[in-house]
C-alpha cells in the first residue's frame, strides 16, 4: 500500500485484488486520501490480479519484469482495459 500512487489508485475505479496461486488473497482499499493492503478478498474489485507470492515478490522490489510475466503467463490481469492499462504506474 505504501508503494502505491493514490491518485492513479483512485482513478482505476474501485479495489485491486492479487489472487496468489501459494497464498491467502489480497486487496487494496482505495479511499480519496489513501490506500490501505487487506487480507480476503473484495467483492467486484477494479483489477484482479492473479500471480503467486514469489513472482509478485520480484515484480514489486523491481527484480522481475512484469511485461515477461504477462507473457508468460505468469501474471494474469482482469478488469476493464482502461483500469489495466493504469497498472504500470500504479506503483511508484
Amino acid at each position: 500500500a505504501r508503494a502505491t500512487d493514490v491518485d492513479v489508485a483512485r482513478s482505476v475505479g474501485g479495489s485491486i485484488q492479487w489472487e496468489f496461486t501459494d497464498a491467502e488473497p489480497w486487496h487494496l482499499v482505495v479511499t480519496d486520501s489513501e490506500v490501505e493492503a487487506k487480507m480476503g478478498r473484495v467483492e467486484n474489485p477494479a483489477l484482479r490480479l492473479e500471480v503467486s507470492s514469489p513472482e509478485w515478490a520480484k515484480i514489486a522490489v523491481g527484480r522481475g519484469d512484469p511485461r515477461w510475466a504477462l507473457l508468460t503467463r505468469k501474471l494474469r490481469v482482469h478488469g476493464p482495459l482502461a483500469a489495466k492499462r493504469k497498472l504500470p504506474n500504479l506503483f511508484g
